[in-house]
């Protein structure tokens, strides 16, 4: 087994050989450990042993078949290297000895790391800091993602070392909201401060917030009291007189509560995002930036995204991208008369 290892191309995790005792995994959310308690008794042992006690073994005739490479490992090549070195077979017991001795120590420190960097676990998924992550050796992320895939995959056979160099790659270098695809279904999903490792079919649990199915469109009554669809949000609209309305009032920063100017604010509608929309955030002087920039730089989840909603207008002008910043021109002055607050309640 060694040899074989070493001849794909390994490292410690496959010189090691065979072990005593491993876990292995056979059903969903059973796994067993694996005894193997004639690992090390040599097999002319086990045949002298059958010998003096009259025993007749069954012999597995695909051992001889030269078709699969480890009976020509077997047969071929270990009989060739015992001519340099007759104890051959005692120095790669003695190899795989020492390597595993140095595979519990490398795993020792790998549950250091382990506990640095990640965040949360679960059946489907797992979280990692991304600045946690990026302390890391190469080694040691390699070896993170490695025991990740295994928690969420028992057997990964079939990821080998070429996907875990392409997911570092993709890990170290793509910018949130990038994913990227590993066999057995399961995708690496770049956020703002953290990765995802997760099925395919996993998104992040939405926050507790006013969100809108995404294509939504609602008409918005003002004054009065609007409910949002498939939610236990409403959105509250009250007219209120500009001079009863404090400054310190109106600048307080309460993500779900905005004040506008109601001779600006006609026929306005809760809709989601569109493409195309553009927006003029408060504070720039009606300077017109794309909405899609906008969530990005306020580094909003692309899952949220389509279902954050927009306070819209008759022209068509997005008044208020509601949790986040409201629009210039419709701001409360002091040449406004008369102010509609818009505030979001349970």
């Amino acid at each position: 087994t060694v040899l074989l290892h070493f001849l794909r191309g390994a490292g410690l995790d496959g010189l090691r050989g065979m072990r005593p005792a491993a876990p292995v995994p056979v059903v969903a959310d059973a796994p067993a450990t694996l005894i193997r308690p004639l690992l090390e008794t040599t097999r002319a042992d086990i045949e002298a042993y059958c010998r003096e006690r009259h025993l007749s073994p069954r012999l597995d005739t695909s051992n001889a078949d030269g078709t699969f490479t480890r009976n020509r490992v077997r047969h071929q090549l270990l009989p060739a290297l015992e001519a340099f070195n007759p104890n051959i077979r005692a120095a790669l017991r003695r190899t795989a000895m020492l390597m595993q001795a140095d595979f519990s120590l490398v795993e020792r420190e790998i549950d250091r790391a382990w506990q640095f960097v990640v965040k949360t676990t679960a059946a489907d998924a797992i979280t990692i800091d991304r600045a946690d992550w990026q302390v890391l050796s190469p080694a040691a992320q390699a070896r993170v993602l490695r025991r990740a895939i295994t928690r969420l995959r028992r057997a990964a056979t079939d990821i080998d070392f070429r996907h875990i160099e392409r997911a570092l790659a993709f890990l170290n270098e793509a910018d949130a909201g990038a994913q990227w695809m590993l066999p057995q279904n399961l995708r690496l999903w770049q956020q703002y401060a953290t990765f995802l490792l997760a099925d395919a079919s996993f998104y992040p649990p939405l926050p507790i917030a006013p969100l809108l199915p995404p294509g939504a469109e609602i008409p918005v009554a003002v004054p009065g009291t609007t409910p949002l669809p498939e939610s236990e949000w409403y959105l509250q609209a009250t007219l209120m007189d500009a001079s009863t309305i404090a400054e310190a009032e109106l600048r307080q920063n309460r993500p779900w509560q905005a004040f506008f100017d109601a001779e600006l604010l006609l026929e306005p509608v809760l809709r989601t995002r569109r493409p195309g929309d553009r927006f003029a955030p408060f504070g720039l002087d009606g300077h017109q930036q794309r909405l899609k920039k906008f969530m990005i730089d306020r580094k909003i989840p692309p899952p949220q995204r389509d279902r954050i909603p927009l306070l819209a207008c008759a022209t068509g002008d997005i008044v208020w991208v509601c949790g986040w910043r409201t629009a210039h021109p419709y701001r409360v002055t002091d040449m406004t008369d008369l102010v509609v607050r818009m505030v979001f309640k349970r």
